[in-house]
């Protein structure tokens, strides 16, 4: 475990003002790790609203994933809503609590479908790009935890510009099924 911790903190280090876009996340309230919805976001609620807060999952000390609550204030919140807000980055409190993002900046929501547990997101090529075999699993671990906080998800197939994906990034991670919390439990702080 002492291996995978530094392997985290080489990843964090990594990060460091790489693939954070800071406070494009909507306006923000004053508590730390929270955002407002605008009227625009609500073009992306298509889903069932859930509860008005909703988690964002990024990355954190030694590279661990960390939760940030936060609180739609106009919008209902969706799993569509979460992970637009998720591909938006860090507001300014997250980055100054030392958050980071391992998204390329740039990613883009293309298409999602839920059914029958299994969320299919659809991301525009720039999710792909760059970075270490740990920074890529990080990216999908990001999007599976921010995904399967709503009850009616348990996993998450991941699309490229419409294909499906069976092989991941520049070290071939295999995505051959479904991908679940469990299948990135190392990068939660035991």
């Amino acid at each position: 475990m002492k291996g995978l911790a530094l392997s985290a903190a080489t990843l964090a280090l990594a990060f460091a003002g790489c693939g954070d876009r800071g406070s494009q996340a909507s306006g923000s309230n004053s508590g730390a790790g929270t955002t407002q919805a605008t009227s625009s976001d609500q073009s992306v609620a298509h889903e069932t609203p859930a509860a008005g807060t909703y988690e964002v999952w990024f990355g954190g000390d030694e590279g661990f994933l960390v939760v940030s609550d936060r609180k739609a204030t106009t919008a209902p919140v969706t799993a569509r809503f979460a992970l637009n807000r998720l591909l938006d980055g860090l507001s300014d409190e997250e980055a100054a609590a030392g958050l980071f993002t391992a998204v390329p900046a740039g990613t883009e929501l293309l298409g999602m479908h839920i059914e029958d547990g299994i969320a299919t997101v659809d991301l525009s090529s720039a999710f792909e790009q760059g970075s270490g075999s740990l920074a890529e699993s990080l990216r999908l671990a990001q999007v599976v935890y921010t995904l399967t906080q709503f009850d009616t998800i348990e996993g998450v197939s991941f699309r490229l510009e419409g294909e499906p994906v069976e092989l991941f990034g520049g070290h071939g991670i295999i995505l051959d099924r479904p991908q679940a919390r469990q299948d990135f439990d190392q990068f939660l702080r035991a």
